[in-house]
């Protein structure tokens, strides 16, 4: 049996050195780039798609009464008070993508 002063079964402190932070590699740059990209495309295309489905729907009426080549800006939240359950859906969906976008902004 070991006396209490005997260090012969203590864990040894080791010391460690972690390797520097490898920088990311142009590869990855340019993925997550293009990702960027392409998510801030698709924020685009459902955007248009959603007002169609809700220019089609419950703001028929309204969007045949706009003259032809009025130019507008809709947003997600413009498209959540449209009283449709499925643009709704679709608006929640760009609300989480705008942030995530967003995000990335934030993080250049």
């Amino acid at each position: 049996m070991n006396s209490p002063g005997d260090k012969s079964n203590r864990a040894q402190a080791e010391i460690i050195a972690f390797p520097k932070p490898a920088t990311p590699s142009p590869d990855y740059q340019e993925a997550v780039e293009s990702a960027i990209g392409e998510l801030d495309a698709c924020i685009g295309r459902l955007t248009a798609r959603t007002l169609t489905i809700a220019s089609a729907g419950v703001w028929k009426n309204w969007s045949q009464g706009i003259p032809a080549g009025t130019i507008m800006q809709f947003s997600a939240e413009t498209l959540m008070d449209a009283d449709d359950p499925v643009v709704k859906r679709l608006a929640t969906l760009l609300q989480v993508m705008e942030a995530t976008l967003a995000d990335f902004d934030d993080d250049s």
